[in-house]
This record gives structure tokens, sequence and C-alpha cells, in this order.
């Protein structure tokens, strides 16, 4: 599953997010400005600014099981 930036998709992007939050959480982690973490974001994952923007605006609560399995 890709993470996209698309109106429709938030369930798509959640799921995204949720499957790979273990190695987002260690890219904001090894960072120190975010000028610098958006750019690894960029590297790791390959998205463009605007997917990383989203990314970086969702709701840390939104990552419960239950949000999840509600996504599927």
């Amino acid at each position: 599953m890709q993470f996209t930036y698309e109106s429709g998709n938030l369930s798509k992007d959640r799921i995204w997010a949720y499957e790979n939050f273990d190695e987002i959480m260690q890219v904001i982690r090894m960072n120190d400005d975010k000028k610098e973490l958006k750019l690894r974001l960029k590297e790791k994952f390959g998205l463009e600014d605007i997917q990383v923007k989203k990314l970086l605006s969702m709701r840390l609560d939104m990552f419960t099981e239950h949000d999840y399995l509600m996504d599927l």
C-alpha cells in the first residue's frame, strides 16, 4: 500500500501510517529539526512534500489498534 494524497483516501493513509508507525517514529527520533525530518521522511519512504505535511499532521491518537481495525 502506498501513502497517497487524495481527499477520499484518509483511511488508506491511516492504514499505511499505522503499518509503518515504528519506522516513522524512528526517523522522527533521529532528527533534530523539522527541515531535516521532512527530508529524511521523503528519502526513506519516497514521499512528496504534501505527503510529508499530511503525515506529520496526523494525530497520535489515530494510531490505536481500534482505529486501524475500523479502517480495514
